[in-house]
């Protein structure tokens, strides 16, 4: 058995974000993932600037390697009825293939000298016996630390294997996305999100990169696809051909791949996020934004939260649940309020198109209704 002062579970941006926050130190860490590295991540590739403060928290230029992050200054909305709401950025945002995106932040924790992989095995069973987690990999190997990171995304093992949370649909959204080539009419440096008749609560997005590729998707909450019965990739392709508002982007353009599902644990509700020897960081510990779905920040902002608790207990020798909780308490003071309004602003909108309507025409003409959604985006 290989014995570590840290096991990692998950080497994208939350499990790569935690080791790179540890670069000073000696600890022993292992980092393992199910997939073999580059991989691709089915996600709308958006990065918000939240991401991208963590990265120069490390050093200033920690981007200047990235050539595939292209910056964005607005987003464009679209309510049922039609109206147009133009809005700034008030921080910086970006868009990013998860290709390249995770495969440059792995990179940067693989500069950690103490470092051990384990990647293309699962971690298959993980049992915490005398003060000790003992990860068992698919391919045999046993591994074992006082402390264990959950970042292994939304089916996380180690949230299974350690908490009682259960996926509740209130509080989870599906969504699909593809890409295309060929689209007209749409700026590049501009996020497009579109809320459409027959496809509420939800919405339709166009998210531009690099190279003249876009990504495209539509996400909903989980319950309404459940109850309706609604079939995501049907959905997509559905909009892109037939919706008035959008299908005249979509004229000359040419899909690249197919469309691909995904789930979104929202942090909409509380649960547990540390315990004995773990902390949960990410989509493992149900961080995404309950109003636009994004994950990425909130998974690096968690993983810079965690790490630094773990240096705090790992140096006074306390891994209990009591010591740990203080990274709980950290994430709630930073994202709590945000999500807890955020779920309202989503449970109010969700089947009133009117309101969204409403909201939208507000917005476009009133300088304090433009300003306070400026904050949301």
């Amino acid at each position: 058995m290989q014995q570590y002062d840290i096991i990692v579970a998950g080497a994208g941006p939350g499990g790569s974000t935690f080791v790179r926050c540890l670069a000073d130190t000696d600890l022993r860490i292992a980092l393992i993932d199910k997939a073999t590295f580059p991989r691709d991540k089915i996600c709308g590739d958006a990065i918000p600037g939240t991401a991208i403060r963590v990265g120069r928290r490390r050093s200033r230029d920690y981007w200047d390697g990235l050539p595939a992050l292209n910056p964005l200054r607005r987003t464009r909305g679209f309510s049922p009825s039609g109206t147009i709401l133009d809005v700034e950025y008030v921080n910086d945002g970006y868009t990013c293939p998860r290709l390249d995106f995770d495969q440059y932040l792995l990179e940067q924790a693989l500069t950690y000298p103490r470092l051990d992989t384990h990647f293309g095995t699962k971690l298959k069973n993980l049992v915490r016996e005398n003060g000790q987690n003992i990860a068992t990999l698919s391919d045999g190997t046993q591994l074992s630390a006082p402390l264990i990171i959950g970042a292994d995304g939304a089916h996380s093992v180690v949230a299974k294997k350690l908490t009682d949370t259960k996926m509740d649909r209130n509080h989870y959204c599906a969504a699909v996305r593809t890409y295309y080539r060929g689209l007209t009419d749409i700026k590049d440096d501009r996020m497009m999100f579109y809320f459409l008749d027959g496809f509420l609560p939800g919405y339709f997005w166009i998210f531009p990169l690099k190279d003249g590729l876009f990504n495209v998707g539509f996400g909903m909450l989980s319950r309404q696809v459940s109850e309706r019965k609604i079939d995501l990739r049907d959905s997509l392709d559905r909009i892109v051909a037939e919706s008035p508002q959008v299908k005249s982007h979509f004229a000359h353009a040419e899909q690249v791949g197919k469309n691909e599902g995904f789930g979104l644990p929202l942090g909409s509700r509380t649960v547990p996020r540390s315990g004995d020897g773990f902390m949960l960081v990410g989509d493992a510990a149900g961080l995404i934004d309950p109003f636009t779905g994004e994950g990425i920040g909130n998974a690096m902002m968690s993983a810079e939260m965690a790490a630094a608790v773990a240096r705090e207990c790992l140096a006074s020798g306390r891994l209990d649940a009591k010591s740990l909780r203080a990274y709980d308490k950290a994430v709630t003071k930073k994202m709590g309020f945000d999500f807890k309004m955020k779920h309202l602003g989503q449970r109010i909108l969700a089947d009133r198109p009117w309101l969204i309507n409403g909201l939208m025409w507000l917005a476009s003409g009133n300088r304090l209704a433009h300003w306070a959604l400026k904050k949301v985006v």
